[in-house]
């Protein structure tokens, strides 16, 4: 009987590391290089090798083509213009908490925007023009209290559709606002920089 209470005890604490171990790989903090590899991870075309340099043995603001890092080494660019970049945005970048600059302008994105943008506060600039996006221009872009330092938003050339949120048109800093060329309904307000 003792042999079978002193193995339960072994159980109970195996059981209980085990679920330890678990709760710490689900609230470490994910680091700006893994979520750059998430953001490569949903990329399905790079005919020019644009993301050669993203592996995990370098450093993503002193290694990785396209990223522009800020005085205390933290992301707060992601730039690739015409690369033919293929595959759908990854909604990890989110995580960057010093992302300023999001400008993939002329690349083959497609599908929506990850509604998760709205929580990068720090965001002055999105540029996505000339993609393959759809649906619908997300309301965050103009709802969320975190995005007031948003500054410029180009999102023309895509297939979004639907309406343009009176929301974004309110942005108190917003100084150019672009989304020709898509499929939106209504018109925008002359107000756009007031």
């Amino acid at each position: 009987m003792k042999r079978l209470g002193t193995s339960f005890h072994y159980l109970v604490f195996f059981c209980a590391f085990c679920f330890l171990e678990f709760v710490i790989i689900l609230v470490a903090p994910i680091t700006e290089k893994e979520i750059l590899l998430q953001f490569k991870g949903n990329i399905s075309c790079d005919p020019f090798s644009s993301l050669s340099s993203w592996d995990q043995n370098n450093s993503p603001c002193r290694d990785y083509r396209g990223v522009v890092g800020n005085s205390d080494g933290n992301v707060a660019r992601i730039v690739f213009w015409n690369k033919s970049l293929g595959g759908v945005l990854s909604p990890a970048l989110s995580g960057l908490k010093s992302l300023k600059t999001i400008d993939l302008f002329g690349n083959k994105f497609k599908r929506n925007i990850p509604l998760e943008y709205g929580e990068i506060d720090t965001l002055w600039k999105i540029n996505l023009s000339s993609n393959a996006l759809s649906g619908v221009i997300p309301d965050f872009l103009g709802d969320l209290p975190n995005i007031r330092s948003l500054e410029g938003i180009d999102l023309s050339f895509n297939s979004l559709n639907g309406g343009l949120a009176t929301e974004i048109c309110g942005i108190p800093g917003v100084v150019y606002l672009a989304v020709r060329n898509n499929v939106l309904l209504g018109s925008v307000q002359d107000n756009v920089s007031e």
